[in-house]
């Protein structure tokens, strides 16, 4: 797979290609979405080339979702308690 730029979808429109518009992040050049088999396969072998550790591609989300979560539970426990703090100043 190489990097895609923005013009692929123009690219397969001027060569009378297909090009399935999916809005993904990882795709085929037609646009196409990639097996996941092939995706989490490669990551493997990405982290071993780079002496890395292995890990499973779809661990990557954990961090995000961990720090994501954590945020709107703050929110959520700032917007909660706001109208009690009102309510309880002094008039």
């Amino acid at each position: 797979m190489a990097v895609q730029t923005g013009s692929t979808k123009e690219q397969a429109v001027k060569d009378g290609k297909p090009y399935y518009d999916n809005d993904l992040v990882v795709a085929n050049p037609d646009g196409a979405p990639i097996a996941a088999s092939w995706v989490s396969s490669q990551f493997g072998k990405l982290l071993e080339d780079l002496g890395m550790p292995h890990i499973r591609f779809h661990d990557l989300r954990h961090p995000y979702v961990k720090a994501t979560t954590k945020i709107l539970v703050l929110e959520k426990k700032r917007a909660v308690s706001r109208p009690l703090i009102v309510i309880m100043s002094p008039a």
